[in-house]
C-alpha cells in the first residue's frame, strides 16, 4: 500500500499504519512514558513477586510504586535485594541512567548510556607515597636494623628517604 505523502489523509494513514505503538511515537521515550504498556517486571509470577517483595522489605527497601528490573541487579543481590534494582514509574528513565553511570555500565536501546573510557594517560604523572605508608616503612627499617632509640631528626630524615624511594610516576613498569 502507498501512502500519499503530499496529502493530510496520506500522511495520517502513515502515521496510523507505522507511528502507533504502546510506547507511543517511536524514539521518543522520556520519564513519563517509560513503562507506559508494562507491568511490575513479574507478569502473572504470583509467586516470586510476592517473595522478591518480601526480601526486600527484609532490607529495607520500599517497593511501593516500583518496578523490579533484574538486570539492575548486582552481583550476590538478586532476589529483590538490591535497592537499585526497584526502579520508580515516576522517573525509571533517568534513575537507571543513573545507575548505569554510577557503576560504569553502558547500555544500549531505550537507555543509552556510552561505554566508559578507561584510557590510560599517555604523560607520566608523579606521585607521592601516602603519611601512614612512609611512617610503616620507616617503623619496619627501625626494627629491621634493630635500632633501639632514634633521635626526631635521624626519623625525619629516615621518612624523607623512604618518601624519595616510595614516590614515583604513574604508568612505571
Amino acid at each position: 500500500m502507498e501512502f500519499d505523502m503530499t496529502t493530510e489523509s496520506g500522511r495520517r494513514a502513515y502515521a496510523r499504519k507505522y507511528l502507533r505503538s504502546p510506547l507511543g511515537v517511536p524514539g521518543i521515550v522520556t520519564d513519563t512514558n517509560f513503562f507506559n504498556g508494562t507491568d511490575d517486571g513479574f507478569g502473572n509470577d504470583q509467586a516470586t513477586r510476592t517473595r522478591y517483595r518480601r526480601q526486600a522489605r527484609a532490607v529495607g527497601i520500599d517497593t511501593t510504586g516500583k518496578v523490579y528490573c533484574p538486570e539492575l541487579c548486582r552481583k550476590g543481590l538478586s532476589g529483590g535485594r538490591d535497592s537499585a534494582a526497584w526502579v520508580p514509574r515516576t522517573n525509571g528513565r533517568s534513575h537507571i541512567k543513573s545507575v548505569l553511570q554510577k557503576r560504569r555500565w553502558s547500555s544500549t536501546g531505550r537507555v543509552e548510556v556510552a561505554e566508559p573510557s578507561y584510557d590510560i594517560p599517555d604523560e607520566k604523572e608523579h606521585y607521592e607515597p601516602a603519611p601512614d605508608i612512609v611512617e610503616k616503612a620507616t617503623m619496619m627499617d627501625i626494627h629491621r636494623n634493630k635500632l633501639k632509640r632514634v633521635s626526631k631528626q635521624e626519623r625525619a630524615a629516615m621518612k624523607a628517604e623512604n618518601a624519595k624511594l616510595l614516590a614515583g610516576n604513574m604508568n612505571d613498569p
